[in-house]
Parts: C-alpha cells; sequence; structure tokens
C-alpha cells in the first residue's frame, strides 16, 4: 500500500494481498506498436488477449466484494482486415468476454469524447467517397465491472462526491481533454480529470486504489491527492520514478478541508433554498 512497484505487471501483481484492492483504475496498452521506453507493444493478438486475461484474472483476487475495476480501451485499426473480416479489432468486446469468465460482473459502460480527433488526412480513407471511408476516433470507452457484489461498502461520511459532481460524473459521456504532455517521455499519459471522476465516484477515502500500467503515476497522484491508498505497477524505471515524484508532490497539495457527506448535503440544501428566494443562485 502506498507504493509504487517497479516490475512487470504480473510479478507486480503477485506482491499485492488477496482481498485488498477497493478500485482498480488502469488503461492497458493497446497493441498498436506504440513506442514505450521498455514495453514492447507489438505482440500476437491471440497471446495478447491471453495475458490481459492472467492480468485481470490477478486483480480478480486482490480485489475485494464490491470492488471495481475500471479499463480504458478503444477498438483499434486491424492491420489484416480483409483476412481477419474486421475492419477495426474491438478490443473492449474480447475484454468484455474474458472478464466474465473470470467472474467479473459487468456494471457500465463511459464514452471518453476527447474533443480532438487522432487520425491525420491520410487516414480518412476515400477523401469525399463513399467508396471506403475511414471513422477517425475521437472517443474511447471505460467499461467497468465489480467482483460478486454491486454495492461497495464503506462509510458513507468517507464519500467526497458533491451533489454537483454526482449529477456530471453519472452522465454516460464525459467530455474531457487528452493529457498532452510528455512526463518522463510517456506517449500515452492519463488526463488528471479522467482519473479524479473515476476515483471519487467508485471508492471511498482511505480506500485502497491500484493501476497496474501507472506509467507516468496519474493515478496514483490523483488517489493520493483526494484521500485515497495507491498502489501503482510499472515496469519501466524512469516512469516509476515520474510517478514517485508526483505522488509526493501531492503530499504539500492536499490541503482541501476535508467536508463530511452530511455537511455537503446541508450546503446544496441551503444553495437550493437561496434559489427559491432570489431565482438564481447568489454566493452567501
Amino acid at each position: 500500500m502506498n507504493e509504487i512497484i517497479c516490475a512487470d505487471v504480473l510479478d507486480g501483481l503477485k506482491q499485492v494481498k488477496d482481498n485488498s484492492v477497493h478500485l482498480s483504475f488502469t488503461s492497458v496498452p493497446y497493441n498498436l506498436s506504440i513506442k514505450y521506453n521498455t514495453y514492447k507493444d507489438d505482440i500476437p493478438f491471440k497471446k495478447y488477449i491471453s495475458w490481459l486475461k492472467d492480468i485481470f484474472m490477478e486483480i480478480y483476487r486482490v480485489s475485494v466484494d464490491g470492488g471495481r475495476c475500471a479499463i480504458n480501451i478503444d477498438a483499434i485499426k486491424n492491420d489484416k482486415p480483409d483476412i481477419e473480416k474486421e475492419y477495426r479489432k474491438p478490443i473492449f468486446i474480447h475484454i468484455y468476454n474474458l472478464m466474465k469468465e473470470i467472474g467479473w460482473m459487468f456494471r457500465d459502460e463511459i464514452c471518453w469524447y476527447k474533443q480532438n480527433i487522432s487520425g491525420n488526412k491520410a487516414s480518412w480513407g476515400s477523401w469525399m467517397s463513399c467508396s471506403n471511408p475511414c471513422i477517425r476516433r475521437n472517443h474511447e470507452y471505460i467499461y467497468v465491472f465489480s467482483k460478486n457484489n454491486w454495492k461497495l461498502d464503506g462509510d458513507n461520511e468517507l464519500s467526497d462526491l458533491t451533489g454537483e459532481e454526482f449529477c456530471l460524473y453519472t452522465a454516460s459521456t464525459w467530455e474531457i481533454q487528452p493529457d498532452t504532455r510528455k512526463l518522463a517521455n510517456h506517449p500515452a499519459i492519463f488526463p488528471e480529470e479522467l482519473a479524479k471522476r473515476i476515483i471519487k465516484l467508485y471508492s471511498y477515502r482511505n480506500n485502497i486504489v491500484l493501476d497496474c500500467f501507472c506509467g507516468s503515476g496519474t493515478v496514483p497522484y490523483v488517489a493520493k491527492l483526494y484521500g485515497r491508498n495507491y498502489i501503482g505497477i510499472d515496469m519501466d524505471k524512469n516512469y516509476c520514478n515520474c510517478a514517485r515524484e508526483r505522488v509526493e508532490s501531492a503530499n504539500s497539495l492536499f490541503k482541501e478541508k476535508y467536508i463530511s457527506r452530511s455537511e455537503r448535503i446541508k450546503k446544496d440544501e441551503n444553495k437550493e433554498e437561496d434559489l427559491d428566494i432570489f431565482g438564481e443562485q447568489h454566493e452567501i
């Protein structure tokens, strides 16, 4: 707990205790030959899916009953569409199937609308023609699963969602700009807002949050920032060092006074009363 483990993902997960993690949130490698520092992001597809199954079996082991597993994933362009009869490989379908085989219960899907569009004009396919157009991706998915129970036990006073956040975060589409920074030369950094929403929506303060592909450390950093414990795993030493530095910086940034759930509800009720009296919300 509260450690960045520098190891291969499966070796790192074996260091985590059974039934100890409340939320796992990660973005798996997409097997698109992305240039990570150490990991080879290009393995045979069947081996890739089998590897993911081994990983999520381990995450199932370390998760508490009612624990959640959120996975950021997308469909990817297929290099052999004519042979395999798939223009894109819907990795999210493969993940759904392997998660059900393990025993995870599917609870929801979130569409992360990134606003910017990946791909250049060359990837549009048949320009201005219906011959063979290519859809450019400006969204990804987050699939959310539960272990054994839908409800995560905990003290509601340790749930730190405001009413406004709850309404926003429970919408099925999230508009969040990607993070374009190159921390530790990592090619695909999680936006902090994405991690914040998943962590606040699916875990209590003091829970343990795991990211088994933590990269530059966004999930552990945000977990620490919002009063959670964390476990991060990555095989790259530079990424791990960056993650540790970010988590350390969260200690000094965490100055927000804790407001209990009952106090927040009362505050929201006062805002509603103010709206009724004045016809619009005023600062009080």
